[in-house]
């Protein structure tokens, strides 16, 4: 199997889908000092040549963008390596100001084409950017059929329900099944997840069966 982790942060989900036995890991993560940390996690778990880092973002298109870096307003506040950094700005409050950083990007499609990969799961955690990557990758999703998980970051959505609506439409329409907490969800149950800030959804390919059709 290869796997994608978009989003790779410091690489849970890169090493341990190596340490499960996946052929190959194509990890994005577009954060300087994140990706700092990556390759020394990766290095530490001695899975250079099996986990490949790429020091760019996954978007609709491929191109440049502004890549917003959050850093403390003054010099008594600290940031940990968690704090959300996105191709979209989101308002955190006067706490964290934001740093653009120019970055490029690419989309999933582009990349499995030029890479010539056959992804078997992918994991999306992107910071509000979910529509944008999954638009990104239609023809892979469609193609290959890898199972996956989308972090939804709903709290950076201006509409939440329209966004959930918007992801529900373009997976049901590649025949996925979404799963929540165990759960299989029709669109009606994800637009009940409206309110959570973040929330992960899991993703089935729904091959040779009916999808769940829109309400």
């Amino acid at each position: 199997m290869t796997g994608i982790d978009i989003g790779a942060h410091i690489g849970i989900y890169s090493i341990r889908m190596a340490q499960l036995g996946a052929k190959s890991v194509h990890a994005f993560e577009p954060t300087p000092s994140t990706l700092v940390l990556l390759q020394k996690m990766v290095r530490l778990n001695t899975l250079e040549t099996v986990v490949k880092i790429h020091d760019c973002a996954v978007g609709a298109e491929s191109g440049t963008a502004s890549f917003f870096v959050n850093e403390p307003a003054d010099a008594f506040r600290k940031l940990s390596v968690s704090e959300a950094n996105s191709l979209q700005l989101i308002d955190h409050g006067s706490g964290i100001r934001k740093h653009p950083h120019t970055v490029q990007v690419t989309t999933v499609d582009e990349f499995v084409f030029r890479e010539d990969c056959c992804p078997g799961f992918i994991k999306i955690d992107v910071e509000g950017s979910e529509v944008d990557v999954l638009l990104g990758s239609r023809e892979t999703l469609r193609r290959f059929r890898p199972a996956g998980i989308v972090s939804i970051h709903a709290f950076t959505y201006r509409d939440r329900e329209k966004t959930l609506r918007r992801i529900w439409e373009l997976l049901d329409g590649l025949n996925y099944r979404i799963h929540h907490d165990g759960r299989l969800l029709d669109l009606a149950g994800l637009l009940q997840l409206s309110p959570q800030d973040i929330f992960d959804l899991q993703l089935e390919p729904d091959d040779g069966r009916d999808s769940l059709k829109s309400q």
